[in-house]
């Protein structure tokens, strides 16, 4: 009896020596910034992978060796192959590249079968900021419209109505932060700040099971994490809103905030129209990242987004103001923890 035992244990062993499983993290060489959706693969194998919303990635090789080639690659960054050893902990740096379109040949006779999921549209920054803008203002929901099986509510109208719904049947999440109301100026604008965010998932059907609470589809928005190797200040000045942004390490490699607000440029409806009235819209939002550990991270982020309308009436008793405002208050603290390279 012991004999058998012994001999199963050995082939267990030998076994899980022979696949061998490596994890890390994808991240901008330039920034610090984690790369959501990187592929990974191991050279001269079928075997790959991508990395999930936090840059994290685990890779399943039956190479017995204590090195493994790779090769990594995402969209707007140079393509890295490199040899790393079998580690938990792999951190894998990309630099950003400015790629110009080559002609590409279609070839009937190559058939592959590629994994599709349904029902998903998945936006890059890159994206959103070559999208066109109305002075100067580019707006994530107004990029989403262009997406099949979306319908315009009407002309000049940021809300949207996917397959047959109405606009308050989407879920928008903002760093895992339910919205519930994401527009400005009458529906004009969106409420994402479309300088910093990070990646943004469309589902139009087929909600995996962490979504719920909606019929339409569900606005996944993730915006920066901070940088992690040095300051940097950024903004824009627009006729309907200007923007200014900073965000730098707390600790150099380790943690960073990111501060980041939107403001209306001009009291429309007074200068404009020279009505009594006056509309007001902004945005704050605040995150904070630290790493811990190669395998844990924790989080912070916090939004505050309002609009107000006042008006200011004159009676016999002297002038009285009148005012109503409405939007979005948020926060959250996250703790992503690796328990083991499958969990």
């Amino acid at each position: 009896m012991k004999i058998l035992v012994l001999i199963a244990f050995l082939t267990v062993s030998c076994f899980a020596a022979a696949q061998q499983n490596i994890s890390g993290t994808v991240f901008d060489k330039q920034t610090g910034e984690s790369l959501i959706g990187a592929a990974v693969i191991e050279q001269g194998t079928k075997n790959g992978t991508t990395t999930n919303q936090y840059g994290y990635f685990f890779l399943k090789t039956e190479n017995s060796d204590s090195t493994v080639n790779l090769e990594v690659s995402f969209m707007g960054y140079k393509k890295l192959a490199t040899t790393v050893k079998k580690s938990d902990n792999i951190m894998l740096a990309l630099v950003p590249k400015v790629f110009s379109i080559q002609e590409i040949t279609i070839n009937k006779e190559n058939n592959q079968n590629l994994r599709q999921t349904t029902g998903i549209f998945q936006l890059i920054p890159s994206e959103l900021k070559h999208f066109p803008s109305f002075s100067g203002e580019t707006d994530l929901t107004t990029f989403l419209q262009l997406v099949p099986g979306v319908a315009l509510p009407g002309d000049g109208n940021a809300s949207m109505n996917v397959r047959g719904g109405t606009s308050d049947q989407n879920l928008f999440l903002l760093d895992d932060m339910p919205l519930y109301y994401v527009n400005h100026l009458g529906n004009f604008l969106s409420t994402f700040n479309a300088d910093i965010i990070k990646s943004t998932n469309f589902y139009k059907s087929g909600f995996p099971a962490q979504y719920g609470g909606r019929l339409s589809s569900v606005v996944d928005v993730r915006t920066n994490d901070g940088n992690l190797h040095k300051f940097d200040v950024y903004g824009t000045l627009g006729l309907i809103s200007s923007k200014i942004g900073i965000e730098g390490p707390v600790i150099k490699n380790k943690s960073s905030f990111l501060i980041s607000a939107r403001k209306n440029t001009i009291p429309f409806f007074r200068w404009l129209y020279g009505l009594n009235l006056d509309y007001k819209f902004y945005d704050t939002n605040l995150k904070f990242n630290s790493i811990l550990s190669p395998g844990e991270r924790l989080f912070f982020s916090f939004y505050l987004g309002n609009d107000g309308i006042a008006v200011n009436n004159t009676a016999q008793n002297g002038e009285r103001r009148q005012s109503i405002s409405w939007g979005n208050n948020a926060g959250s603290v996250r703790y992503s923890k690796v328990w083991s390279p499958k969990l």
